[in-house]
């Protein structure tokens, strides 16, 4: 059960971003791309059904029932999907690398560090300090409640949690998948997700810097810089570097490194369709990029406080926007 449940942790993201490719008919997407908004998307489907528990009055065995249906059905019809429509959904050659000889030496350097940041995340596997986050979760599995207790005294709570702590449903969900897959709460709190979040920030960040950067040889360059950077950056608590290592689970973790890098490239890509560099200026496109953005938000609200998910990004977005309305008019002037 362990290994199904780490299995399903990795596939279902994918499964669920072919979906939504489907959906907004988006008949070519990079598969970066589709991971991430599959990875946002598993944290908007765990909220919305442990909102049910926290607020409906379902039970958690319910809720654990629709997860478990949800996810599996969510997996089955995307890899379907994804099978009989590779031609249609997938680039033709897209899973074809080629490089030229200059990005070979640059590309086997950014494997190379991204690799020992994951063997990093092994080895601090025993010196992690257990945290609220870590201690919620155990309590919660060892005591068969939702909760109930309060994890640093281990006494019940006499009058529960207030509700924008239940609207935060990451550790309900990490509750659900130890007691449904028999996964140990520290190797899933900091091993699985550590790892998870560390693929996701080099793919929000990867997606961003070549829409900058523009060849492959330069977004090697700064994969290879932010693997130094994340292996060099746990001496300091408030650094991302020491966050993606010994705290890749946490929400605030999460939008930090995931969802602002792919707002930046979201709202970039929208620049660039304004501004006519994919051709024709359709509404779909824009549709897609705002719907996409709305779904990071309407995620953040489930794995972190608003402060530091849905108001950051929304100040992200707005700035980015800004700067990208600004550089827009400036190219206009110059054009006329």
């Amino acid at each position: 059960m362990n290994i199904l449940g780490i299995i399903l942790i990795v596939i279902l993201p994918y499964a669920a971003g072919l979906i939504f490719n489907i959906i907004t008919r988006q008949k070519e997407t990079n598969q970066i791309e589709t991971y991430l908004i599959g990875f946002f998307s598993v944290f908007l489907l765990q909220g919305l059904v442990f909102f049910l528990y926290n607020f409906a009055g379902i039970s958690f065995q319910m809720a654990s029932k629709i997860m478990t249906v949800t996810s599996w059905a969510i997996v089955i019809i995307g890899l379907i999907a994804g099978v009989f429509g590779y031609k249609t959904y997938i680039k033709k050659g897209l899973l074809k690398i080629t490089f030229r000889k200059e990005e070979r030496l640059m590309f086997s350097l950014m494997v190379v560090s991204f690799a020992l940041v994951i063997l990093r995340i092994f080895m601090l596997y025993k010196y992690g300090r257990d945290d609220i986050i870590l201690e919620t979760v155990r309590i919660n599995v060892n005591t068969n409640t939702i909760n109930a207790y309060n994890p640093l005294t281990s006494r019940p709570y006499e009058l529960g949690l207030i509700n924008s702590k239940k609207l935060i449903s990451l550790s309900v969900y990490y509750t659900y998948l130890c007691m449904t897959y028999g996964i140990n709460p520290r190797i899933l709190l900091y091993i699985v997700c550590p790892i998870q979040t560390v693929i996701c920030s080099y793919f929000a960040c990867q997606s961003t810097m070549y829409l900058i950067l523009k060849t492959n040889k330069k977004v090697y360059s700064f994969s290879l810089f932010m693997g130094a950077l994340i292996l060099s950056g746990d001496y300091m608590k408030g650094l991302m570097g020491y966050r993606l290592l010994w705290n890749g689970y946490d929400g605030t973790t999460i939008v930090a490194s995931t969802m602002l890098p792919f707002i930046i490239c979201l709202v970039m890509y929208i620049y660039r369709i304004e501004r006519g560099d994919y051709g024709e200026k359709k509404w779909g496109k824009r549709f897609v990029r705002a719907l996409q953005i709305l779904l990071l938000l309407a995620s953040s609200l489930f794995i972190t406080g608003i402060p530091t998910g849905a108001l950051l990004i929304v100040l992200s977005l707005i700035t980015i926007a800004v700067v990208c309305t600004v550089r827009f008019g400036r190219e206009e002037k110059e054009h006329e």
